[in-house]
């Protein structure tokens, strides 16, 4: 279980690689897309408690995420 400081942590680095892999115009699009999806996994899960949601919303979620990655890498390579 990942606890309030790590994930912290995490989203502050997974916020500064992301800023600066998108320096490298449009070649680290999926990595940085999948950088947003791992942030807003630690999001929602540590901060939002959808971890004690019911499991409708946690599967809604994660389909809208992963609906949302697929569109924009797709749309961009």
């Amino acid at each position: 279980m990942v606890n309030n400081t790590t994930s912290w942590i995490l989203l502050v680095l997974f916020t500064l690689l992301g800023s600066w892999l998108s320096g490298f115009s449009n070649t680290f699009v999926a990595v940085i897309m999948l950088l947003f999806a791992l942030k807003f996994f630690l999001i929602s899960y540590q901060f939002m408690g959808l971890k004690s949601a019911h499991p409708f919303w946690r599967y809604t979620i994660n389909l809208l995420v992963l609906g949302f990655v697929s569109v924009v890498i797709f749309s961009v390579v």
